[in-house]
């Protein structure tokens, strides 16, 4: 970043090149001196802002400029001293503006109306300050003068070209170039610029000739031009060469809407980015939790091995555990005991329920004096395991299920910031096109919107006045519109109110599928009755799905 200090110096230096006088010296370096008094001395602590400089620069030149005046007082004299000290610092305020953002680290494109105001300035001042010369007879300011109205006013038209036209008149003439005849020839050479702008630069350069001539021939009746056509043929072979780019970037700085609009635009798209990132997150962890969702083993459809030994365990623990005959058949007859015992389970599961007759001869009556306590014991604590396998089937089946929605859900979210992210298209010529048709056809069409999304699809809304009653709109709108766009459109919703008066109708279209679904529905009510209970609802929704229930 450039020091004060240096601009300090380089603006004392271009004064003194432009008016090199001991006057004028001593009053730039009293000026000067005394704003760095009032800076390091002075209790400025009560003063507010940037007012506080403002307040500096007017006491220094105002004092400095008054001080002669001690010696040789007149009134006059006075107003101009405070009239030097305010315009001083009017000027300090545009160009402390200005220079912020010229010396600015981060540098940008986009400007307010006093930013460009203070930068039109600052290049107003470089240009007056530029020493006369120039070569093959032409002048250098004159030329830079003549570009700049000729750039403006290829990007921006008559209006922009016939204010700069007016600026670099009023330069010229306030570094003694040329009289006001010259102001008034740059002003129409500007405006004749714009308003052949179409024609590109050979126009804007034309133009800017032909005003030239035509004002020069009213205003002093001879063929000496006001502005030198030596000077008009370097600014536009300078003009012709440069990139189209560049004049529309000059352009967009002088466009209020454009100042104005794409901060607002930058802050959206910022604003965009992060919600189209934190849906993409938001997407992925859904899409995360559904994965461990299915990753979780589904239930057996029967008792697999740990439940039979738990089962066993659990009827040993019932039936078993105080009998004297433990021992003997669960360690001395491990083996027969625990087929027996599965034998059982086996008929459990085929039939559902024991019964006394289905107990194996080594549990008989004769062997176990607990049998038919053992074949309840076994129904009972089967029908639990039974029920319980049952639950988590289902459980098995709800988590499926859950896993499923929230891929659904995961996959809507990815949509959606895909949606936000996507900038719709809209097709300006295509609506001018079925606007005139429908025109023609006799609708009366008041506004149409046609809008490509990310998948290409077409969406068209056509706002218009209501028919009466005839619906001429929803049954013949669409056959012309499919014709104009080339594609088959159908009607996919719509709002009207005829019955009032200078009501609208909104209608919208969507690309038609190449299949379509006819739903008819039968039902009658029960036992004769007059009225149903049953309901039904059918609905097309988005990606080509179809709903009936």
């Amino acid at each position: 970043m450039v020091s004060p200090i240096a601009i300090g110096i380089s603006i004392a230096l271009g004064t003194l090149t432009c008016s090199w006088s001991m006057a004028v010296v001593l009053k730039l370096a009293a000026t000067i001196a005394l704003v760095g008094i009032l800076t390091m001395f002075a209790d400025w602590s009560k003063v507010k802002g940037e007012f506080v400089n403002n307040l500096k620069v007017f006491i220094s030149v105002f004092l400095v400029s008054v001080f002669p005046l001690f010696f040789n007082f007149l009134l006059y004299d006075f107003i101009l001293c405070i009239f030097e000290a305010s315009v001083t610092v009017m000027l300090y305020i545009l160009l402390r503006k200005g220079t912020s953002i010229l010396l600015a680290e981060n540098k940008r494109n986009i400007f307010t109306t006093e930013e460009v105001i203070s930068l039109a300035f600052i290049g107003t001042l470089v240009i007056a300050g530029i020493r006369d010369f120039g070569i093959l007879g032409t002048d250098f300011r004159s030329i830079i003068c003549i570009f700049i109205v000729l750039i403006l006013s290829r990007a921006k038209g008559a209006g922009i070209g016939a204010a700069a036209g007016v600026v670099m008149g009023l330069v010229s003439g306030l570094t003694g170039m040329a009289n006001f005849n010259v102001i008034g020839s740059y002003a129409f050479s500007g405006l004749l610029a714009g308003l052949f702008r179409k024609l590109g630069n050979i126009g804007v350069i034309l133009g800017f000739i032909t005003g030239n001539a035509v004002l020069t021939y009213y205003v002093t009746g001879s063929t000496e031009v006001l502005i030198q056509l030596r000077d008009i043929a370097f600014s536009s072979i300078l003009f012709y060469m440069l990139p189209s780019k560049v004049i529309n970037k000059a352009g967009r700085i002088f466009d209020e809407r454009i100042r104005n609009g794409e901060e607002t635009d930058n802050c959206k798209f910022r604003s965009t980015n992060i919600a189209v990132q934190k849906l993409n997150a938001f997407s992925k962890a859904v899409e995360e939790l559904a994965v461990t969702f299915n990753k979780v083993p589904q239930p057996e459809q029967a008792l697999g091995e740990y439940d039979v030994t738990s089962f066993f365990d659990n009827v040993a623990e019932r039936v078993c555990k105080d009998c004297s005959l433990c021992i003997y058949c669960w360690d001395r007859k491990f083996n027969s005991t625990y087929q027996a015992m599965f034998s059982m389970l086996e008929e459990l599961e085929r039939k559902g329920k024991l019964t006394p007759e289905d107990v194996p001869q080594c549990f008989s009556n004769d062997s176990c004096a607990r049998a038919k306590i053992l074949v309840e014991n076994m129904n009972s604590l089967y029908e639990v395991y039974r029920v319980n396998l049952l639950w988590k089937k289902r459980v098995g089946e709800s988590r499926g299920l859950v896993s499923q929605q929230l891929q659904g859900v995961s996959r809507m979210i990815a949509k959606l910031a895909n949606e936000i992210d996507f900038e719709s298209s809209f097709k300006e010529e295509m609506e001018r096109k079925l606007y005139n048709e429908l025109i023609k056809n006799g609708f009366s069409v008041g506004e149409i919107m046609i809008e490509q999304d990310y998948e290409d699809k077409l969406e068209i809304v056509v706002q218009s006045n209501a028919c009466p009653g005839i619906n001429k709109c929803r049954n013949e709108m669409d056959k012309i519109i499919s014709k104009v766009i080339g594609k088959r459109m159908a009607r996919k919703g719509y709002i009207c109110s005829p019955a009032k008066m200078n009501s609208k109708c909104m209608i919208r279209f969507t690309s038609k599928e190449m299949l379509g679904v006819t739903v008819g529905l039968a039902r009658v009510s029960k036992n004769h009755y007059k009225v149903s209970g049953d309901s039904y609802t059918f609905m097309e929704l988005k990606d080509k799905k179809y709903v009936l229930g």
